[in-house]
C-alpha cells in the first residue's frame, strides 16, 4: 500500500494580504518525509505564507522557499545545502 495520493492541479493562488488574514485561515505546517521526499503538510487552515525561510539552530536564515502552483505531483529529490561549508573526509 503506498502514501502517495493524487496531488490536485492549483493553476492560480490567490494573494490575500497578512494584515486582511483571519487566524482561523492560517494553515499549521509540518514537514515529514514520504518515500525520502520532505513534504509540507497543511492542516487547520488553507492560507500558507507566500514565502517560508528556514533557519540554522542558531536562528540564522539559511534559505527561502516561494509558493506556486503545483505543476506536477513529481516531487523534487534534491537538497539545498544552507550550512557551513561541509567537511570533506
Amino acid at each position: 500500500m503506498s502514501d502517495e495520493q493524487a496531488t490536485p492541479e492549483v493553476t492560480d493562488l490567490d494573494e490575500i494580504p497578512a494584515t486582511l488574514l483571519r487566524p482561523d485561515d492560517a494553515a499549521t505546517l509540518s514537514l515529514r518525509y514520504v518515500e525520502g521526499v520532505p513534504t509540507l503538510v497543511v492542516t487547520g487552515g488553507a492560507a500558507v505564507p507566500e514565502i517560508i525561510t528556514a533557519v540554522d539552530d542558531s536562528g540564522t536564515p539559511v534559505v527561502q522557499y516561494t509558493a506556486s502552483p503545483v505543476t506536477s505531483a513529481r516531487a523534487s529529490h534534491n537538497f539545498v545545502y544552507g550550512g557551513p561549508e561541509p567537511q570533506t573526509r
